[in-house]
C-alpha cells in the first residue's frame, strides 16, 4: 500500500537553512517511512522560498491539474507564514483576511481534488514580531485548528512567550536553524497519519518513535 504525502509552503517547509535542507519535512519524511515500514511512502516537497497564500494557491491549482491524470496525493501538507503574508509591514486586518481566505480555499480545492486528509503547518515565529503582531499571531495559529483535518503544532515548541525564536533554534530572524527544524518536527503529531496507512503496516510505538 503507498501513503502519499505533498508538502506545499515557503523556505521552511522548504528546509531553508538546515543542513542539507533537510528540515521538519525531510525529518517527517524519514519519520513515515519508519513508522509504516511495509506501506510504499510517496513524498513530495513542492515549497517555494518567499510564498505566501495567493501564490501557493496558484501552485494548488496547477497541481490539481496535474493530478486529473494520475489522481491525487492521499495527503497534503500547507506550510505558510503571516511574514510573508504581510504582517510586518500590512495592516493586520489585511493579512488575516487575505491569510484565512486564501487558505480556506486551499483546502477546500485539495478535498474537491480528492484529497483525503490535509493537515496545516502551524504557524512559528518571527524576531521581528512587535507584541501586536504576536497577539495575531497566536489568534491566527488557534483559529487554523479549524480549517482543516489537522494542524502541525510548530509555534508551542518553537515560540519564546514573546513571538520570537527560541534560543539555539534560529538561523535569523525569519528562519529556524537545523535543530530548530528538528524541533519543530518534534512538535507534529504522527498519530494523524494513521489514518491513512495501512493498519498492519504500523511498527508497535516503542519501536519506532522517532521523537524519543
Amino acid at each position: 500500500m503507498a501513503l502519499s504525502v505533498a508538502v506545499l509552503g515557503s523556505s521552511v517547509a522548504a528546509g531553508y537553512y538546515s543542513t542539507r535542507n533537510q528540515g521538519w519535512a525531510y525529518h517527517l519524511n524519514v519519520a513515515l517511512k519508519a513508522r509504516y515500514p511495509k506501506d510504499q511512502i510517496q513524498f513530495q516537497n513542492y515549497a517555494i522560498p518567499g510564498a505566501n497564500t495567493a501564490q501557493t494557491l496558484k501552485v494548488v491549482k496547477q497541481l490539481i491539474s496535474k493530478w486529473k491524470q494520475g489522481g491525487a496525493p492521499q495527503c497534503v501538507i500547507i506550510g505558510l507564514s503571516v511574514a510573508n503574508e504581510g504582517l510586518l509591514w500590512l495592516p493586520s486586518n489585511e493579512v488575516v483576511s487575505s491569510f484565512t481566505t486564501n487558505m480556506k480555499k486551499m483546502v477546500q480545492l485539495l478535498k474537491d481534488a480528492g484529497v483525503r486528509k490535509v493537515f496545516l503547518g502551524g504557524l512559528y515565529p518571527n524576531n521581528d514580531y512587535t507584541p501586536e503582531m504576536y497577539t495575531v499571531l497566536q489568534q491566527v495559529d488557534k483559529q487554523m485548528s479549524g480549517w482543516a483535518d489537522g494542524k502541525l503544532d510548530f509555534l508551542s515548541v518553537m515560540d519564546d512567550k514573546h513571538g520570537h525564536w527560541k534560543a539555539g533554534l534560529w538561523e535569523d530572524g525569519s528562519h529556524p536553524n537545523t535543530e530548530g527544524h528538528l524541533q519543530m518536527f518534534k512538535g507534529i503529531d504522527l498519530t494523524l497519519f494513521d489514518a491513512l496507512a495501512n493498519p498492519a503496516c504500523k511498527q508497535p510505538e516503542a519501536e519506532h518513535d522517532p521523537h524519543l
